[in-house]
């Protein structure tokens, strides 16, 4: 029964300032939003990454660039209303995607930019039109920015700041309180399509001190605490109804250089001997208990077809990155290291071990603490700074491209780096329908990124660990995504 279940308090470092998914893209926002909204197809992440039906229930290609889903019928929004094809249309169409100015624009144009209309057919079939060919379009469209929302109720709001504090979606759980700064609470959408949520309710509590999420974890004031290291494991596992659960995620810890407008990372060989004195097992078996992985490059094995097992990571040759120095201008002019420090589990530790990697042999980094992204990204004065790639769904697309390529904001609205032939090449990854054109792009692009001509380079791979009680029985997926829907919380 509903009065059964329990309410939760789950820690965080960060909340989303708004709750309207189609956004914004970063983790404090899909460790929340998840839980309030549905899309019409999803990804299983506990199924091999699978795309099955959720608000569809079928979702068809008709030709090279028209796609039909039917509605599900049933399904209620939190406020009781059934969703129809309307609010399909109206979710993914030009007051909330489509067109420029759209609060959505900017997400859709990141994650399925070939979206060019949505049609009613009937009051049980929505169309959707690609601008051309999109071999990836169903992965795009089944990872985020395509939450169904109910047009009423957005439009009964004056603004969108207000629908955007206040918003009605479909999810297993709906809105029941929301301080700014403070924390999140959602309750139990009992009428959910998908079956009883297993929880009654859930407090997202902005804690940003991993000392305080820690202690709050052993007095029993929270259910599960978000980002812990691996210096904090064996305090979480002395309490015998605690555990450590998450892992190994579909993401890539980074470092940016800014290869434009710093004078000594303009320089090719300087980057290249950066990234090869760069030992990556040794910080992966220091800092992490060696629970993570370092990649063979900026891919992974989901990429499926396009993943290439036999590449290697970039090697840690100590020799050849004194090569490449002595080849470079660079004459032991400080290089600035810009980094909030508490931003990424273990960041600031990973940064000081960089910092003295890169002194070992010649390189004058200097460790410079911001408060924020904003000071981070501020010209003058940028040189190093580090980053996470996220992945949205399987295919170098979603990461590699997303965070490089041509419409990046890497590229566009950071101008930290450029590289004509990877543009043209992701020109070929992005929409080709031959598979084998697109693995050859993919590999190519890959080259470029690992030495010749470095925007940064993979550290390795993301970890995402949490205490939580034993008793919840909750399984994370390997993203950032903290669901709690049936067969999620087991």
């Amino acid at each position: 029964m509903a009065s059964e279940r329990r309410k939760i308090v789950v820690a965080v470092p960060a909340l989303p300032d708004q709750l309207d998914p189609a956004v914004r893209t970063a983790s404090r926002v899909y460790r929340v939003l998840v839980n309030l909204f549905d899309l019409p197809v999803r990804i299983d992440y506990l199924d091999g990454w699978q795309i099955k039906n959720a608000l569809a229930a079928s979702f068809t290609q008709v030709s090279s660039t028209t796609y039909e889903m039917k509605i599900r019928k049933g399904v209620k929004f939190h406020d009781g209303s059934t969703m129809t094809a309307d609010d399909v249309v109206f979710s993914l169409g030009p007051d909330r995607l489509l067109e420029k100015g759209a609060p959505g624009y900017q997400v859709k144009r990141a994650i399925f930019p070939s979206l060019s209309a949505v049609e009613k057919i009937d009051e049980s079939t929505v169309r959707l039109h690609t601008s051309i060919p999109d071999p990836n379009f169903l992965k795009r469209f089944a990872s985020w920015g395509s939450q169904i929302v109910s047009a009423k109720a957005f439009r009964s709001h004056s603004s969108f700041e207000d629908w955007a504090r206040n918003p009605v979606g479909t999810g297993p759980y709906k809105l029941a309180r929301f301080e700014a700064g403070s924390f999140i609470e959602v309750e139990s959408h009992d009428d959910y399509w998908g079956g009883l949520p297993p929880l009654k309710g859930i407090r997202f509590q902005l804690v940003p001190e991993l000392g305080t999420r820690v202690a709050g974890m052993l007095s029993g004031d929270y259910d599960i605490a978000v980002d812990i290291p691996p210096d904090q494991f064996a305090t979480v596992r002395g309490n015998p109804g605690l555990e450590i659960v998450g892992g190994d995620n579909a993401a890539f810890r980074v470092v940016f250089f800014d290869a434009l407008n710093n004078p000594q990372l303009k320089d090719v060989n300087l980057r290249r001997a950066l990234s090869l004195s760069v030992d990556r097992q040794k910080i992966v078996d220091s800092l992490w208990e060696g629970r993570l992985s370092v990649p063979g490059s900026h891919q992974l094995p989901i990429y499926g077809e396009l993943f290439d097992p036999q590449r290697a990571p970039v090697a840690f040759d100590i020799e050849k990155a004194k090569h490449y120095l002595s080849q470079s201008s660079y004459k032991g002019e400080a290089i600035p290291f810009r980094s909030i420090g508490t931003y990424y589990t273990s960041e600031m530790p990973t940064n000081q071990v960089l910092v003295a990697m890169w002194k070992a042999i010649g390189v004058n980094v200097q460790l410079e603490i911001k408060e924020n992204w904003s000071q981070i990204y501020k010209k003058p004065g940028r040189g190093i700074s580090n980053s996470a790639d996220g992945i949205l769904f399987p295919d170098p697309v979603a990461s590699l491209w997303r965070r490089y390529g041509a419409g990046s904001a890497l590229q566009k609205k950071r101008d930290l780096w450029t590289n004509a032939e990877f543009n043209k090449l992701g020109e070929t990854l992005q929409y080709s329908e031959d598979v084998q054109a697109r693995k050859a792009a993919f590999q190519k692009m890959l080259d470029i990124y690992d030495m010749q001509d470095p925007p940064g380079f993979v550290l390795h791979s993301f970890g995402r660990f949490y205490a939580a009680k034993k008793d919840l029985r909750w399984k994370p997926y390997p993203t950032a995504q903290m669901d709690f829907r049936p067969g999620v919380v087991l």
